[in-house]
Order: C-alpha cells, then structure tokens, then sequence
C-alpha cells in the first residue's frame, strides 16, 4: 500500500502454492505494482475510469513480464526457460477522489483481479458489508484452484487470465475498503467453517451437499454469509477503525484454524483432514488490508507533526537534511487532481454477434455498481446519478454495468419501500444478475437465446430475494422490486441480395418487469423513441409498480403480469440507450408537470384529437395518448442540449428538479397528511427517488469482411 496525494495505491500478491519459487513471484508483482504506479508520468495520466483501467492493464502486463525475467532463464533463441518461474494472484486497486460540482464527498475504489483475492466495501453511514469481487471464484469446490494467476502458466509462457476482472465501487468519506487473500476469505466460507447448506439457508437444501448447489448460487450465499460474519465482527466493538478490523480478520482466521492445525503438528505424515465439521477452516498463509477511505493530507500532516517530535527527541549522527528533488517529488505527489469518470469506449469489437469472451485467456470486463446516492459528474459513455440532492435516508434502487468487448450490460433495480432492507434487496438483485451474465454469457450467439437468458436472470433475481427473508411464502413490501436488465450487443455485418451492411449495427434487448422504462436516441434523426411500450399500469395517485419481484404475493410467487421483452436496433455507433426509473419518466407527464388538459388546445395537434372537450379532466384521458405527450415533453428537454450521454441525463434530473421544486419546498415545512388530495396545479411534480443511466453504444466498430454463412438475428 501506498499514498500518492490524496490517492492510495492498495494490492495483495498472493502465491499460488507454498515454496520460494510463488513468495518471490508474489514478491515481484508487489514491488512492480508500486513503483508502476507511484510514477508521476502514470499519476497524470489517470484521470477518468478509462484511463484508470488501461495503467491497471499495463501493470498487470508488467509483473507478469517482470517475473519472467527476474526467475526465468534467457534461451539462445530469445524466450525465458520458465522452470523457475512462480505464479502468484494479485488484486489492484486505487482509491481516488471523484472530481466534480458536488457537495458530497464522493470517492471511488477502482480495483482490477486476477485470482481468488477478493475486495470488499463497508458502509461506515449504514453498517453494510458488500463483496465488490462477487463472482471471481471460478472454481468454488476446488481451494486449489485461484481462477487465474500471473507468471507461465500456459504452454506459451502467457498468464492465466480466466477471471480477469475490472472493477468499480462508490465509496464515501469514512467507508473502509478490506482487501483479502483466500487464507483470510476461505475462512470466512460456511462451507470451510462446518456448516451445511441446511444450517446457512432457512427451509432450503435440507439434503443437499454444497457441491450441488448451483454455481452461481452458492457463490451468492457463501459471498452473503462472509458479509453478514464480517459485520457481526464489526457490532461487536463500539468503534472500528482499519487497524481493529484487520487484526479481527486475521484473528478469526487463526481461530478457526486451530483445531486442524494442532492435529496436522500431533500427525505430520498424515494428510489435512477434510471433515470441515470436526475439522473447521482452511490453512494458508494470510494477508489482509483495511483502508479507510477519506482524505490522506489530514493524516500526512499529523505524520509530520509526530515525525518532527520525534527528531527533536534524538537526531541520528548521519541525519541529512532532504535534497530539494526529492522535496519537489513530494509537493507533486501532494497534489494529484480528482478524477472523473468515464467508462470504457469499446474498441476492437469482433465481427460476431454477440461474440463475448472470444478469447478467455485474454477478455476483461469492466464491471461498475452504485446506487442513487452516488454522482457520475464527469462522465460522457455512462451516467447514473439521483434526481437530487435529498435527505439523509436509505435509497431504494440500486444498478449494475457490465461493459465487455463487444458488449454492454446494464440491470435497473427499484424498491417499493425506502428502508435499509429494500436497499440490499436491489443490490441483491443487481448483484444476482451480474453474477448471472458472467456464468451464461459464452452461449449466447443470438436474439433469441439473448430473451430467453434475460427473463432467466430476472427469476434468479427473484430467488435470490427470497432467500433474504425467513418467511418468504408471507408478503414482505420491503423484498417488492421492479427490474430492468438488458443487454446492448453488436451485429454481425451480413449481405442480402448483394447489399452489404453498413458498419456500426447494433441492438439492445431487454426484460422488464414493473415500470421502469427504456427510450431510444436516433444519433441521425436526433429523435427519441420509447422501447418499453406497453408496460403502463397508469394511476397517477398510484404506488402500484404494475408487476414486481420478491416476497410479494401468497407462496411468494412473482407479479410478471407486465413482463415482456423488447428489441431495439440501434443503426449508428453514437446512439443512446437511456435507462430511468418510473419517477423521472411520470415527471414528464402533462398532469405531473401542472399542466390543464384544456390548456393544450391549439397547441399540441395529439392533444386537438384527445381532448375534444375542453373540460375533460386528465384522468378520463387514455394511457396512450398521454405517453404520445410525455415523450414530446422528453424529447423537446433532449434537444435543448448538446448530444452525449452525461449532457442527457443531466437535462433529466434537472428538469425533474426543476418541475418537483415548489412541492419539496412545501413538504419540508408542511407533513402530508394521509389520503390528502394532491394537486398538480398547484404543487407539480411527484417525489421520490429516480435513477436514470445512459449508454452510448459503441464507438468506431470494426469489422471483419461480412461472411456468407452469417445471418441477421437481430428479430426475436
């Protein structure tokens, strides 16, 4: 670990295996990991997502390098004997400032993974644990094997990069960053600590081994279980700092240890038992770090002072005052810049449609999660942020990206209730669909396999919430969620009677259930479109989402009465796929917005047709007629600002803001009573919280010459 300016490099090497050939590889990639990224030239250069990605990259290329030349032996023929290599995992992060016009205090951990060494975040506001690595095991039955490692691996020399992952996570002031080697998460593992599938999942597994339990289940429920441990270590002490937690995990390692290791010292020609119940924990060698999160200058300062002190006490003979180089590096360490956030462009995309993870030895993602309460202020490819800046209570919608070579992923989970229960039941749900994507995504090859995925996923959404909750056959308003997943895939270029193609094809597919909506921007016709037609339940004074997820009906079965899939095929690589909850869409409705029904005569030719009376009142006034006005109202607030994704979905929440301003004003002052008649006219605007994302498709595509046995999927 180390500090540059109000930045903090963090990274664990862990060996593969035991012996000197793996501590000096892990030993290695460290130093490499350190020295890279303390650089000045290397600082400069970060300073959005994407470029933070791409130095992570390149250092992972560097270790793996320098561990071959540092323990390989240079052959005649110019390549490294690898006899003397080891191999060692390895997670990087940084810990950055987010640049931007906020008042909050808004921080990002950026972190990419190679190997079982997992990442975790505390919520120092709410006392939550999430998993940031969630789905890098590759292997969950197997110890032995880390999913991936640096050094030789394959015949040709070249790493193994199965899970190579990039990761994102929101962090504010005070959070905690834990990073952890397997010897310290194994032990945190119900499997490794004696339990059965039974004793870890109320009413579920009675008679079944974990073994069993599908993949990405059971790395769910082992991730959840590790969690919810590390948090009850965490309640046990009134106050926790990073120094406290990491000597409780690293405790509780050697605690759960003990027994196994006591009998390996009394038998030590005998092999490691594997009766985890008579037997808990997993022997290995720990390392562990725990960062909390916050700006360093306050610490550097008192650093200082204590250092001062402590010269005046007692000054060595050979003390030297420091050269003024060296105190220059220092002052420009002192003072790196936030950075913003951008997500990656794609580049390099394959002529295939959808093509992903062509090549598992080399294929990354880039995977980002948050929630309504973190800002996106620099970013021009993704945006999600809240509608405004509200009070301190918990949020209720959580999101997820995926972004791969050729390929973008995006789910939208929203809660009917605010309350801490309903935030981790969408960033279960979030969590639950990505965890999905990365298992299944290999045998999707066309539109059709592509639906039938994203409407699975939505269940495994589902069962995943019900495992949550101790009674789920009861209903339960704080598991109730609506979702929207999708993905944004390229076409093949095709030849149809001797017509080719033309390049920078692609479509977004989605399932949606409940009333989340997805629009379309035309990049040539600067226009806006709506994809997800049909899904109105429309009640203006309604909580009613019109289908939902959870613990929400008898037996716990799922409202999927609005369920449906959507296709949209997207013709130019700079088109933008938005994503919103309902709250920012029904701000946009005519009644929402204040406006008479009546005062559209003359003025809007839809509303001439459907308002032939003057005093019709809006709500004898049909659904469809009055999306025809809400996406007028959409389009017209797109147009009035320069295209790109962050410039949209700014213009969103500030038009919500701006129309929901007088009723906030009101509310602060004035308890609404219960079943109070609320009057557009005269306080606009529905209130509650809202997400909005947007994706620009693609960038540059590149393609290989269109081939004859290729077809056109892109129609369900």
């Amino acid at each position: 670990m180390k500090l540059v300016g109000n930045r903090t490099i963090l990274n664990i090497s862990d060996g593969c295996g035991w012996g000197t050939r793996s501590a000096r590889a892990a030993e290695i990639c460290s130093k490499v990991v350190v020295d890279y990224l303390s650089k000045p030239h290397v600082q400069d250069a970060i300073t959005n997502t994407q470029s933070c990605e791409a130095e992570l990259k390149k250092v992972l290329d560097q270790a793996h390098q320098s561990i071959l030349e540092q323990q390989g032996q240079l052959q005649p023929n110019g390549t490294f004997s690898t006899v003397d290599c080891g191999n060692t995992t390895a997670i990087i992060g940084l810990v950055m400032k987010i640049r931007g016009n906020s008042t909050t205090d808004d921080w990002a951990f950026i972190c990419t993974c190679v190997g079982d060494c997992k990442a975790y975040h505390y919520n120092s506001r709410v006392s939550k644990v999430t998993e940031v690595t969630v789905g890098n095991r590759v292997n969950l039955n197997d110890a032995k094997d880390p999913g991936g490692r640096l050094g030789p691996w394959n015949d040709d020399g070249s790493p193994d990069l199965r899970n190579l992952k990039n990761y994102f996570w929101p962090c504010g002031l005070g959070d905690m960053i834990i990073l952890a080697s397997d010897g310290v998460h194994d032990n945190l593992d119900p499997e490794h600590l004696g339990f059965s599938p039974a004793e870890v999942c109320t009413g579920k597994y009675e008679n079944v081994a974990w073994s069993e339990i599908p993949r990405e289940e059971l790395e769910l429920i082992k991730s959840r279980y590790a969690c919810e441990l590390i948090e009850k270590r965490i309640k046990e002490h009134s106050e926790i700092t990073p120094k406290r937690l990491r000597r409780l995990l690293i405790h509780n390692a050697q605690d759960v240890t003990k027994k196994v290791r006591e009998y390996m010292e009394s038998n030590p020609n005998t092999g490691e038992p594997k009766d985890y119940k008579n037997f808990p924990g997993k022997m290995d060698h720990t390392s562990c770090i725990c960062y909390d999160v916050g700006d360093r200058q306050i610490l550097q300062d008192q650093f200082k002072k204590q250092k001062k002190n402590f010269w005046s006490v007692k000054k060595p003979g050979n003390w030297k005052k420091r050269d003024t180089e060296k105190k220059k590096r220092r002052s420009y360490e002192s003072e790196v810049e936030p950075f913003a956030i951008k997500l990656s462009e794609l580049k390099d995309n394959f002529s295939e449609f959808p093509m992903v993870d062509v090549d598992n030895k080399h294929s990354t993602s880039f995977i980002v999660k948050g929630n309504e309460k973190f800002k996106y202020m620099e970013d021009v490819s993704v945006c999600g942020f809240n509608t405004w800046d509200k009070q301190e209570i918990d949020f209720n919608s959580s999101f997820g990206i995926d972004i791969k070579t050729n390929q973008f992923s995006c789910v939208l989970s929203v809660g009917s209730q605010c309350s801490q229960k309903t935030a981790e039941t969408t960033l279960v749900a979030t969590n639950s669909f990505l965890q999905y994507l990365n298992y299944g995504q290999h045998k999707l090859t066309n539109s059709k396999q592509v639906s039938t995925f994203l409407i699975k996923s939505i269940e495994e959404a589902h069962k995943a919430i019900l495992r949550m909750y101790p009674s789920p056959s009861e209903p339960n308003p704080e598991s109730e969620i609506t979702m929207l997943c999708g993905l944004v895939c390229k076409l093949p270029s095709y030849n149809y009677d001797n017509i080719t193609s033309p390049r920078g094809h692609w479509e977004f597919i989605c399932a949606n259930v409940g009333n989340n909506k997805a629009f379309y921007w035309s990049h040539h016709r600067s226009k806006l479109s709506e994809i997800t037609t049909g899904n109105e339940h429309f009640d203006i004074h309604s909580k009613a989402p019109g289908g939902k997820i959870g613990a929400s009906g008898e037996n716990s079965i799922p409202d999927l009465h609005n369920l449906r899939v959507y296709t949209q095929y997207c013709d130019h690589e700079k088109d933008i796929i938005i994503v919103m909850s309902s709250l920012i869409y029904n701000n946009f409705d005519p009644e929402v917005m204040g406006v008479p029904a009546k005062a559209l005569i003359g003025f809007e030719p839809d509303a001439d047709k459907m308002n032939k009376k003057k005093n019709l009142p809006w709500s004898k006034i049909p659904v469809e007629q009055r999306v025809v006005l809400r996406l007028k109202a959409m389009e017209k607030c797109l147009q009035s600002v320069d295209e790109s994704p962050l410039n949209f979905v700014e213009e969103l929440i500030k038009s919500t803001s701006n129309i929901t301003h007088d009723r906030r004003e009101y509310f602060n002052q004035v308890v609404e009573r219960e079943g109070e008649e609320i009057d557009y006219s005269r306080l606009p605007g529905k209130m509650g919280h809202g997400m909005c994302i947007a994706i620009r498709v693609g960038q540059q595509p590149t393609f290989s010459p269109p081939q004859p046995s290729q077809t056109n999927t892109q129609k369900l």
